[in-house]
């Protein structure tokens, strides 16, 4: 699998590489293109150099021979007497075609033509023979464009560019005087060539430049550059200007296309390269090792590997990160093992609890099924005389008592056998295997007879009877036989033990079966009165640590049996849960109290309401839809309820209840972990759940000042530091307030502040305590 980290890496890196090769590509194509533009500016400017030479060449050339023929004593005397010899013997075909001359003239300083002389008109004639005054069109179009007067005027040799009809012609002028340059001008020479298209090309060759002649219409250079083509022009700074052109293809075009895409190349290996080097780099040293650890940490929280840890050598942070993240591992699992413990066992007595039973009756029933254990032989016991003790001695006096009938059951079982304490006086008892039924009832009157022995405290000598439900079971047992069916025959053993007369062993027997009929005569008078809404609410506040700010209301539901009276919720909603009851239960609870909350809190109209609710009825599919509809139905807003699940049964259906969760939280619900510390549960999966409150059980509570302080303190901050609040249940003290405020606690609930209070009781509770008209610690 592609670590998500190693391609967000790859893709930032590879991005910011790309982003600099192209800023880096871009630049160093510029860069490249002004260089060679330039050179190639500097090359074209160097052929117009080269034509403008050549063109000057051109015209120092014909100034010579004008020159030449000028300053000559024979051309004084033919402007004199017109010597037709002169003609013949100067003005040949051979001569004027050596001096490169078109056409050459000879004209009196009053602008009259002695001589005209076209090389043109020697073709078809013999060689040597003159050609004299000869006129065209073109040497005629050309005179007249000159100023004559102007260049007879000329005291020296002079040459230049002409254009006629964009055709150009190179003219030399010079006065004509004696050979040793004095004298007065006789006249003027005129030489001319026409630069036709042969010898411009053969002069292009010349300098191997494609470069024409134009009329000047320019002031200053230029040239552009068009895809691979050139254009580039020049305009002289003669008397008589002209423009030098030159169109043709780039010299460097090629090249410079050539050295980009090498350049680019070059930029993409080393932008791919550096990628490689980079990711390799960063995956072994850090992206790799990050993988791990986010690995094994995710196995750990899923409790995969829960005594895993991570590797480390100490060189690096990430080696740092690593050790850091193992001593919060080790942390985490010291509180989370003494949460397990502080779940499984009894504080007070270190026997096991509740729920210790339960797990242990499962694994023996599921081994007896197996034919893995031959018998099972569960003990009920309650304490006969307990509560006077207390009354009359106290709770330390009832505490160590306790503590030393605890130590006594354990020398009297084995180690097999499983020893718990269920709350105040009662105690179960598991012994696995016993050899016979005699032999279970032996061991039972052994622990009888051990409980009721003296026991000093105090210089007093405190005393109890214990009766003791004794349930037997062999392998030969029902496959729908649960726990807490064996529990319940238990109890009905013990029942029958007390109402004999106390201090005794009662064995559960088919005789007992009516019992179980009285059992399901309740079910049945709960049913009716969960059908009929018979079942009462009462609220009992839960408020900030120093009783000052009310945070919500837990709504509690009360049952008064016709015959029986006041039944506690302990006794009826197992049966609820177990007549598949609860659902209605719940929500006609949760109804009513809605509309109470809507008709008696005019003092506090945002005030949340906490609900309890079975894990059972969360379980099935429309659940949710239920809810939703009381809530619409009452006009109660979702976001005022709290739902608070017991942590145990929670623990056990963790996966099933996430949906229905989450579901609830898009409405507003909020949830809370009732009994916080007496179930299973990781904190690190409590964390990915949308929970926001833990409310920490009432025994740890009551261990305050015998060192339940520092579990306490242990949960507050780990549910802190996964933005969780905390209450904590059962305080009847100021002593435990003080200490739950200063441990960081943010609420409390109990009967310091507050008892349990029907509607009537609590809309008076609620105006006094809006209107601070009584301390909210007097109104209990």
């Amino acid at each position: 699998m592609i670590s998500k980290l190693r391609i967000r890496v790859l893709r930032l890196l590879g991005i910011t590489l790309l982003v600099t090769v192209s800023f880096g590509s871009y630049f160093s194509y510029q860069i490249l293109s002004e260089k060679f533009t330039q050179f190639e500016k500097r090359s074209i400017q160097s052929d117009l150099d080269a034509a403008n030479l050549l063109i000057n060449e051109q015209l120092l050339s014909h100034k010579k021979f004008a020159t030449d023929y000028s300053v000559w004593d024979d051309t004084c005397t033919f402007m004199k007497d017109g010597n037709k010899k002169y003609i013949a013997s100067n003005y040949t075909y051979e001569a004027i075609s050596n001096m490169g001359n078109d056409f050459i003239f000879l004209i009196h300083p009053n602008g009259e033509i002695a001589l005209s002389v076209i090389l043109s008109d020697f073709l078809g004639q013999e060689s040597g023979k003159s050609i004299i005054n000869s006129k065209s069109r073109e040497t005629d179009a050309l005179l007249k464009k000159l100023n004559i007067e102007k260049e007879i005027a000329i005291t020296s040799s002079r040459s230049a560019i002409y254009f006629l009809n964009d055709q150009a012609y190179i003219l030399a002028f010079s006065p004509i005087v004696k050979s040793n340059g004095s004298g007065p001008a006789m006249g003027i020479t005129i030489m001319g060539r026409h630069i036709n298209a042969s010898r411009l090309q053969h002069m292009q060759k010349l300098i191997q430049t494609p470069f024409k002649l134009l009329p000047p219409n320019v002031q200053a250079e230029n040239i552009s550059f068009s895809d691979q083509q050139y254009h580039a022009i020049r305009q002289t700074k003669d008397a008589q200007p002209f423009i030098i052109s030159i169109d043709g293809v780039r010299p460097l075009y090629k090249e410079g296309q050539f050295a980009y895409i090498l350049l680019l190349i070059n930029l993409i290996s080393v932008w791919a390269i550096s990628l490689i080097l980079v990711m390799l780099g960063l995956g072994h040293l850090v992206i790799k090792r990050i993988t791990f650890y986010s690995q094994k940490l995710h196995r750990i929280r899923l409790g995969e590997q829960s005594d895993g840890r991570l590797q480390h050598s100490g060189i690096d942070e990430i080696d740092f990160l690593a050790l850091s993240v193992n001593e919060l591992l080790d942390e985490i699992e010291n509180q989370h093992q003494k949460l397990i413990r502080d779940a499984l066992y009894d504080p007070l007595t270190s026997l096991g609890n509740r729920s210790r039973l339960n797990e242990q009756l499962k694994l023996s029933l599921s081994l007896l099924r197996r034919k893995s254990m031959q018998a099972l032989c569960l003990l009920l016991i309650d304490l006969d005389g307990f509560k006077m003790i207390n009354d009359v001695h106290g709770h330390p006096a009832g505490d160590q008592l306790l503590i030393v009938l605890s130590k006594r059951i354990l020398e009297t079982i084995r180690e097999s056998d499983c020893a718990v304490r269920l709350g105040g006086d009662e105690f179960a008892i598991m012994l696995t295997n016993p050899l016979s039924m005699p032999i279970a009832e032996q061991i039972t009157e052994r622990i009888r007879v051990q409980l009721s022995l003296p026991v000093d405290f105090a210089n007093k000598t405190l005393r109890v009877s214990a009766s003791i439900g004794l349930v037997y079971l062999n392998n030969d047992i029902s496959k729908t036989l649960l726990p807490e069916d064996i529990i319940k025959q238990a109890d009905i053993a013990m029942y029958q033990a007390k109402q004999a007369g106390r201090d005794r062993t009662v064995i559960f027997d088919k005789a007992m079966e009516s019992l179980l009929d009285e059992y399901e005569k309740l079910e049945n008078d709960l049913r009716s009165s969960v059908d009929g809404e018979l079942i009462d609410i009462s609220f009992q506040p839960i408020l900030s640590t120093d009783g000052k700010k009310l945070e919500s209301l837990e709504v509690l539901g009360r049952w008064f049996h016709p015959r029986l009276g006041l039944i506690s919720p302990d006794r009826f909603i197992p049966i609820a849960e177990n007549a598949r009851l609860i659902r209605r239960y719940t929500l006609g609870v949760l109804k009513k109290a809605c509309m109470v909350a809507k008709m008696e809190f005019g003092v506090y109209p945002d005030l949340r309401l906490s609900v309890n609710i079975s894990v059972q009825e969360m379980l099935e599919n429309d659940f949710f839809d239920d809810l939703h509809a009381i809530l619409l139905e009452t006009d109660f807003p979702p976001h005022l309820l709290n739902l608070e699940v017991t942590e145990s049964l929670f623990a056990k259906n963790e996966s099933e209840l996430t949906e229905t969760m989450l579901k609830c939280c898009e409405l507003g619900i909020k949830f809370h972990i009732d009994d916080f510390g007496t179930g299973y549960s990781s904190l690190a999966r409590l964390h990915a759940l949308p929970i926001s409150i833990l409310k920490v059980d009432r025994a740890f509570v009551n261990r305050i000042g015998e060192g339940g302080e520092t579990l306490i303190k242990a949960v507050i901050e780990m549910a802190h530091g996964l933005n969780m609040k905390v209450i904590c249940e059962g305080v009847e003290t100021t002593g435990q307030a003080s200490c739950i405020a200063q441990l960081g606690g943010d609420y409390i609930q109990g009967y310091l502040y507050a008892k349990p209070m029907a509607t009537a009781e609590l809309s008076m509770w609620l105006f006094n305590f809006a209107h601070q008209e009584t301390s909210p610690k007097l109104i209990h």
